[in-house]
């Protein structure tokens, strides 16, 4: 037997838990009524670190969380939408043979025009 919520308490319940991840992710993993809400809290804000290494080629390469935050982005876009603060770190490094270019790179670009940086 599923029990209807009105959305006015599936709101307050998730915005009273909205500086505890865990439990958000919980709530997140319980049910689907309440995704959007805590989407808007968990992607608020995003901290991205950006490697940048000084070669001919000029490379990009993403931290391993951030490349899966754009993943999951390249994946559902409508979590890009809950993005309302974005920090890149660019950090130079050394050329390394694992340093690649991100294919999800473009994701941040999409969201730095809808945030209108």
């Amino acid at each position: 037997m599923m029990i209807e919520l009105p959305q006015e308490l599936v709101e307050s319940i998730v915005d009273h838990l909205s500086d505890d991840t865990p439990a958000l992710v919980s709530l997140l993993n319980a049910s689907r009524i309440f995704g959007g809400r805590v989407r808007t809290h968990l992607y608020r804000r995003v901290d991205l670190v950006v490697n940048y290494s000084y070669s001919r080629s000029s490379q990009y390469a993403l931290s391993t969380r951030s490349e899966r935050f754009l993943y999951l982005v390249s994946s559902a876009p409508a979590i890009g939408d809950a993005v309302m603060e974005l920090t890149c770190d660019i950090q130079p490094v050394r050329v390394k043979p694992s340093l690649r270019f991100s294919p999800y790179w473009k994701h941040v670009r999409d969201i730095v025009v809808r945030l209108r940086l």
